[in-house]
């Protein structure tokens, strides 16, 4: 029996195979690619001693993506291909907020993938801090890849099992939406637009699934046994298609959990309500609202006014959040949501301008439909379409930042039902 030859030997005579076919800055490259695998597979084979059975499946997910890892450190051209930033940090599940600041980077070079490589092994906190100074410096500089990988150093080293199970893992902490829906007025001369509204989006919440404990919803009705009772349901009956009512609004009021009703529908209530949300830095919070509105910008709740600064304030208790929206809809709305200003990752959308009238729960209600028409639509073109059907509803958009409007108005992880 022939002796057996040397690992070295076989892929050399392999390798001769190439040398008409292939470039010889290919072929070179093909050669250095099935020797770093071959190594590899001898490499697996002594961690496959150590591996349970119930890490047989991650083993067997790294030896087929072996070949490709040799590959492409082996060629140049495939290592700097260009990819997308999105597309890159896909796997890595980042909280919303880490991948909006990351948007400067666009097409990635190998600085900016190590960076993110690196960046994905740090806890959340840190990963805000550091992918908040790429969208400060809207690029990567040198120092801060330095910074990182002292990080690194600094930190626990990264064992086998640690990377087996970063490829195999499911997102640890997914994006949960929290809401406070509120009406503060029920005047018979509102024609209950603004409690329409109110049921409206809490039906749109429900619709893409997110939970009623995660819903905070205040029903101001004294003068309306349920929306269907209202003027703005009754017209809505005349004029709207039946299919497009059945999305805007739920079958009936039963359907709807209310947390406080009437006499409750506080506007200290509705201050804690939001300062109490339990959200962390991953998680959208949306606030919405419909009532009077004062000529300087305050909304009418029975029992007095809310001003910008005090929902300002109920925001900034929130121990943590990853964006937040506002959808004021009363008269005047625009006029005092420049005093946001300061508040981390907001978006306000006014539904009309500082000296301007609302048909209180139109806006909301076309908002609402537009949504179910293009789910995965951005906040600042879903406000766009509204004056495309209503020309004398014009919203007004305010935010800490402009990339926030461009995401999507509810995260691609929620869908309608």
């Amino acid at each position: 029996m022939p002796n057996k030859k040397s690992l070295t030997e076989r892929v050399s005579e392999r390798f001769s195979e190439f040398k008409e076919k292939y470039s010889p800055k290919l072929k070179n490259a093909v050669f250095d690619a099935r020797v770093r695998f071959a190594y590899l597979q001898e490499s697996l084979k002594g961690i496959a001693q150590k591996v349970n059975k119930e890490n047989i499946g991650k083993l067997t997910l790294i030896s087929l993506t072996a070949p490709v890892v040799a590959i492409t450190y082996s060629v140049p051209s495939l290592a700097s291909e260009s990819i997308n930033v999105k597309d890159y940090t896909q796997p890595y599940n980042f909280p919303a907020i880490v991948q909006m600041y990351l948007k400067p980077l666009d097409e990635l070079d190998q600085f900016e993938k190590e960076f993110i490589d690196l960046l994905q092994i740090l806890p959340e906190d840190k990963q805000k801090d550091y992918a908040k100074e790429v969208y400060k410096n809207q690029s990567l500089t040198q120092k801060l890849l330095e910074k990182i990988k002292q990080e690194q150093i600094a930190e626990k080293p990264v064992t086998i099992d640690d990377k087996i199970d970063k490829i195999t893992q499911k997102p640890k902490n997914p994006v949960d939406i929290y809401a406070v829906i509120a009406n503060g007025t029920d005047d018979k001369d509102q024609r209950g637009g603004p409690m329409v509204a109110a049921i409206s989006f809490y039906k749109l919440f429900k619709d893409v699934g997110v939970d009623d404990d995660n819903i905070t919803l205040f029903l101001y009705h004294p003068n309306h046994k349920d929306f269907k009772d209202t003027k703005k349901y009754k017209k809505m009956m005349e004029y709207y298609k039946p299919s497009l009512i059945s999305i805007l609004l739920p079958s009936d009021q039963s359907k709807v959990e209310i947390d406080y009703e009437n006499r409750k529908v506080t506007k200290t209530n509705f201050l804690k309500a939001i300062s109490e949300i339990p959200s962390d830095s991953n998680d959208l919070i949306y606030i919405i609202v419909s009532s009077h509105g004062t000529k300087d910008g305050k909304i009418r709740f029975p029992d007095g006014y809310v001003n910008t600064r005090d929902i300002k304030t109920s925001i900034k208790s929130i121990d943590k959040y990853g964006r937040v929206l506002i959808l004021k809809d009363t008269c005047n709305a625009a006029k005092s949501l420049e005093q946001l200003k300061g508040t981390d990752n907001y978006i306000a959308i006014a539904a009309c301008a500082e000296d301007d009238t609302a048909a209180l729960g139109e806006v909301p209600l076309l908002l609402v439909e537009f949504f179910n028409k293009y789910p995965n639509i951005s906040t600042k073109k879903l406000v766009d379409k509204v004056p495309e059907k209503n020309p004398d509803r014009v919203p007004v958009l305010f935010y800490s930042d402009k990339n926030l409007i461009d995401e999507p108005f509810i995260p691609k992880g929620y869908s309608l039902k």
